[in-house]
């Protein structure tokens, strides 16, 4: 079977992300102002951060669904790369069976 690498924990995303919760704790507290958006015909009143909180939303789900198709064309890809990589194991075994029955037959005879 192959060997996998453990994976170490990255202190810099960490040191990230809590620099943005900050950032993001920051941004609610210092704007709970009620905002109007007028987008053609609809109007919206609400809170600034709710507002924002729910853009993000939307850009991330739509990040996330533009992935999607090409997430699953690697991981079936993936997919077919261990079962290949079975296989070909499986033949090297066969291969090494048959060699050393082979060299226990010529020192026999």
């Amino acid at each position: 079977m192959i060997e996998q690498k453990p994976k170490k924990s990255n202190s810099l995303s960490i040191v990230f992300a809590l620099i943005l919760g900050i950032l993001a704790t920051s941004l609610v507290f210092q704007n709970n102002k009620n905002i109007e958006i007028n987008l053609w015909f609809w109007q919206v009143k609400s809170s600034f951060v709710l507002i924002l909180g729910l853009v993000f939303f939307l850009g991330m789900l739509i990040a996330l669904l533009s992935m999607s198709g090409r997430l699953l064309r690697k991981k079936r890809e993936l997919k077919k790369c261990r079962k290949e990589i079975q296989r070909l194991q499986d033949t090297l075994k066969e291969l090494s069976k048959k060699d050393g029955e082979a060299e226990k037959k010529v020192s026999t005879d």
